[in-house]
């Protein structure tokens, strides 16, 4: 409280003050201009009141207004107070296909039902609010389908989505090469550390590649990821939203937090979780795909002891539950036999985690070892060796450690190359001249060719040439160089110095000692030739396995030639289509066999056999080993899709048909001294006992091929149809660019990596060339899930140059229409109303919402990693693996499996596929250039403007 003095001093401070203003007439004058002031405030309230009391009066005395009072009661009068109901009649379409429109509406129904209306119907019963909501909705589709239909799909689903993927895995790869150098001198047991530097080095890569964005912040914060996902919806509600809607900022702001907390943190945190990816990687993948032979590689591979762990526990408890049922089986054999296939795993699994805590130490790598393996190896003879390009690859890495060793190679490669593109060409020429239609165009190739085999005489034989080819007679070396110069181009300039470059590789300290060193031994390795045959054993030992194909009939003996002349009569009357117990299927071919001592009498006994194809393959390779001269004959060859086609089968069983009628045609068997005991034991009903094993076979499949791989190259260049031989004049055009390049930089020197591996993937396809793209685009995807381009030096380089020379000018164009042909089916009204329908099943089974999920246990989530990875490997072919190699396939897989395996990476490859469909979807809006300020701000990129900046200083 203010103290007497001070109040006494501000009174008196007051009335000084007025004083010396107003004077002493001025304590008369306040007290007048008050009174006047309220004097005139009561008379105009009283003024005004008066008159609205008058009237008011006067309306509720009038006998008009009495009047109908007295004849409503009140039941009626709540009735007319009752505000008239509106009707709201909702709008159906909303693509304008009713398939999809009707899946739609179901989509919304149980939308609406079970996000709005549990919570609206507490608030209020007014529907005006529902049905505007509704119609928002609707708009928002129509517009959405609207954009849709104008998008480009096939464009950016084979060339923009497959080009960021490829980058992405780019990235990757780049990221695990500089960690891992980094972390050279170190052990990585440190995982958090390793991790840590992983992602930094994964983004510093990305920033070099985008070169201004980088996608860190939003990866890696929160709050930027939250901050992002607000542009992101604001850039779609101004697009889609009607003008009035998108002005109403409140309803805006709402509408951007529930599409953000609502539907895309929920979306992205369950896409790219590891756990989640892992699980749909085994739906994907069929069961078959999960082999015996996948699954105990990958746990002998494992170097992540939680997850054999869970493993192994997971296989004690299957092992505990069978020897509870011990007493309740009857057939005690078979659970043996699983128990101990289990017991088998287990023991697997503790090797390896021992091997990993450092106490097994019997597992030793071959060439540390020193181990010779002598004759217990497959020998692989050179010629294979040079035209497999598994096989080639590791004898051109040693081949660079032998002196003078590198120049060989190259030089018999390079006139292999040169023999096969001209024996076609020539073969073009003298076609034209037949038809005498020879043009000037012809010359020019001729002279091309005279080119060509100069560069190739300049690079290898002049005495200027770096590497010259050493220890070939000079007198041949001066008899090419005057043939090129005086006689018309020829496929045979380089024959004979061919020869005997072949001769001088397979001298001692080229390629017998390159069969005694490690090279050789991870070469067969990744043939996959180093297998043992644990498997044929199996084989023989479960004929059981295969009763379902084959009659119970026991086996007929068939009597040999000496017991009398009896006659093999067998035909080929069927095909048909089993699934074995793995699930996977297979063809089996119905064979009518009967045994006569004369054509004209009747069977002296006839039964029914079933074979496959894996057996009529084992028969040939026998075959081909006991009578040499039956090698001519040609078995129906294998194909790696769409095996299961009866157009395909009932082809293959006429070719199998005419196959079986030749052996056994009573001339071959008398020609061929105990081929008849062959083809009975073949014939037998029951199961045919393989000759070969599974190694054998491998091999065989390595060899044949390859053995005439040269001839079938330039065979199929020769039954090239007259229509393309413009095209040939593209490939010729590619071999020329490859035989004029090795003129500046010689095969084997280092590439300039650095610059390759900075930009995307899609930009190594020439911009003013857009002929094949999305076959294109998928062949570098290929190059860079497995490192093609970085593996395969040279010769590989070389290899996938021609081919892709090879596919575009005679298949490139029809393997692009069925890659646009199927992106068409995808995108089709019936497969979007599929894609719409699976969504309601997923979210709202039966029609009702589905419950949330069950957590998973960690050894649930890393059992689940591992079957993933099995299923992963599964699913890729033999015939991949021959020719990319088998380890290159294994490193591979690998890499994609781990690269899923991080959610950080995959927000990132989610975001940037976010970022594509956005701008296909909104062409009018700058999606990329508004989101590239955005991520101008990461961390990364501050990081470098920084140096940059720093750098320009200095300098």
């Amino acid at each position: 409280m203010m103290e007497p003095l001070s109040l006494h001093l501000w009174l008196g401070l007051f009335v000084t003050l007025f004083l010396t203003s107003f004077g002493i007439p001025g304590l008369f004058y306040l007290p007048l201009y008050l009174l006047l002031f309220l004097s005139g405030c009561w008379f105009v309230v009283w003024r005004n009141g008066r008159g609205t009391m008058k009237q008011t009066e006067h309306k509720f005395t009038s006998p008009d207004h009495l009047k109908p009072m007295n004849n409503i009661n009140i039941q009626e009068l709540v009735e007319s107070c009752r505000r008239p109901e509106r009707k709201f009649k909702a709008d159906k379409r909303f693509t304008g296909s009713s398939v999809i429109d009707e899946t739609l509406q179901e989509v919304l129904l149980y939308a609406m039902r079970d996000y709005v209306h549990h919570w609206y119907y507490n608030i209020s019963d007014h529907e005006e609010f529902l049905y505007t909501l509704r119609e928002t909705i609707q708009k928002v589709v129509i517009a959405i389908s609207s954009r849709a239909k104008e998008c480009d799909w096939v464009s950016f689903l084979t060339t923009v989505l497959v080009d960021d993927f490829a980058s992405h895995i780019r990235l990757f790869r780049r990221a695990q090469q500089l960690t891992s150098s980094r972390n050279s001198s170190q052990t990585l047991d440190d995982y958090e550390t390793y991790h840590k530097n992983l992602m930094a080095a994964f983004f510093d890569a990305e920033a070099e590649m985008e070169d201004v964005s980088c996608s860190d912040h939003i990866c890696q914060s929160p709050e930027r990821e939250d901050d992002y996902l607000r542009e992101i919806s604001e850039l779609i509600l101004y697009h889609l939203l009607p003008q009035e809607d998108f002005r109403n900022k409140s309803f805006r702001y709402i509408m951007r937090e529930v599409i953000v907390f609502g539907v895309f943190k929920p979306t992205i945190k369950l896409i790219t979780d590891p756990d989640y990816v892992n699980q749909t990687i085994v739906w994907w993948c069929k069961d078959s795909t999960f082999t015996n032979e996948a699954f105990l590689q990958i746990v002998k591979s494992s170097d992540d002891v939680a997850e054999i762990e869970a493993v192994g526990e997971r296989v004690e408890h299957e092992i505990a539950r069978l020897r509870a049922q011990d007493s309740n089986v009857e057939d005690q054999d078979v659970l043996k036999q699983q128990i101990g296939s289990l017991s088998f795993v287990l023991r697997v699994c503790q090797d390896r985690i021992r091997h990993l805590h450092g106490e097994d130490v019997e597992v030793i790598v071959a060439e540390e070892a020193g181990v010779n393996y002598g004759p217990l190896i497959y020998q692989l003879p050179l010629e294979v060796v040079l035209v497999n390009n598994v096989a080639l690859s590791y004898f051109t890495d040693y081949m660079a450690t032998v002196p003078a060793g590198q120049g060989l190679l190259f030089f018999w490669l390079t006139v292999e190359g040169y023999r096969v593109s001209t024996e076609q060409q020539l073969q073009e020429i003298r076609l034209q001249c037949l038809a005498g239609k020879l043009s000037s165009a012809s010359k020019k190739d001729l002279e091309m060719m005279r080119a060509a085999a100069q560069c190739i005489y300049d690079e290898y034989l002049s005495p200027d040439a770096v590497p010259r080819v050493e220890y070939l007679d000079e007198n041949l070396i001066k008899n090419i160089e005057t043939r090129i110069a005086t006689e018309k181009p020829s496929d045979s300039w380089f024959d004979d110095a061919q020869k005997q470059v072949l001769l001088l590789m397979n001298e001692e300290q080229y390629y017998p000692a390159f069969k005694r060193s490690a090279l050789y031994m991870k070469c067969l390795a990744d043939l996959d030739l180093l297998k043992v045959t644990e498997i044929d054993t199996a084989m023989k030992n479960s004929k059981q396995c295969n009763n379902n194909v084959n009659n119970s009939r026991p086996p007929v003996k068939l009597p040999s030639p000496e017991d009398g002349p009896p006659l093999l009569i067998a035909a080929i009357t069927g095909a048909d289509c089993r699934t074995d117990v793995s699930g996977r299927g297979y063809a089996v071919y119905d064979i009518s066999v009967s045994r006569t001592t004369d054509p004209g009498l009747a069977s002296v006994d006839a039964w029914q056999v079933y074979r496959r194809y894996s057996e009529f393959h084992d028969l040939h390779i026998l075959l081909k080993e006991r009578f040499g001269t039956l090698g001519s004959l040609e078995l129906p060859c294998k194909r790696t899709f769409n095996t299961m086609e009866k157009s395909f089968l009932q082809r293959r069983r006429k070719a199998l048909h005419q196959y079986l009628q030749y052996l056994l045609d009573p001339n071959t068997l008398a020609n061929y001294r105990g081929l008849y005991q062959v083809m009975a034991k073949f014939l037998e009903a029951g199961v045919y006992e393989k000759e070969k094993g599974s190694l054998a076979r491998k091999v065989d499949n390595l060899l044949n091929p390859l053995r005439n791989s040269v001839q079938s190259v330039s065979s199929a260049v020769r039954s090239i149809p007259d229509h393309a031989f413009d095209g040939v004049q593209k490939v010729s055009d590619g071999f020329k660019q490859i035989l004029s390049s090795g003129a500046g930089s010689k095969p084997g020197l280092p590439e300039q990596k650095q610059a390759y591996d900075k930009c995307k993937v899609g930009n190594l396809l020439a911009p003013d060339d857009d002929d094949n793209i999305p076959l294109r685009i998928m062949i570098l995807l290929l190059g860079e899930v497995f490192d093609l381009r970085h593996r395969d030096r040279w010769l590989r380089r070389q290899f996938v140059g021609l081919l892709r020379q090879i596919i575009k000018t005679t298949f490139g164009d029809t393997i692009n229409r069925k890659i646009v042909s199927h992106v068409d089916w995808l995108t089709s009204a019936d497969q979007v109303t599929e894609y719409v329908r699976q969504f309601r099943e997923a979210f709202w089974p039966g029609g009702v919402l589905a419950e949330e999920r069950d957590s998973r246990d960690s050894n649930t989530k890393l059992r689940t990693k591992v079957a993933a990875k099995v299923k992963m490997f599964g699913s890729m072919s033999d015939e991949l693996k021959t020719v990319i190699g088998a380890e290159t396939t294994r490193l591979g897989i690998l890499r994609i499996f781990e690269m899923f395996q991080y959610e950080t990476f995959n927000r990132r490859l989610l975001y940037v596929v976010l970022e594509g469909l956005l701008t296909v979807l909104l062409p009018d809006c700058r999606v990329r250039e508004i989101l590239a300020k955005f991520h101008a701000k990461s961390t990364t990129m501050k990081s470098r403007s920084a140096s940059a900046s720093t750098g320009a200083l200095h300098r």
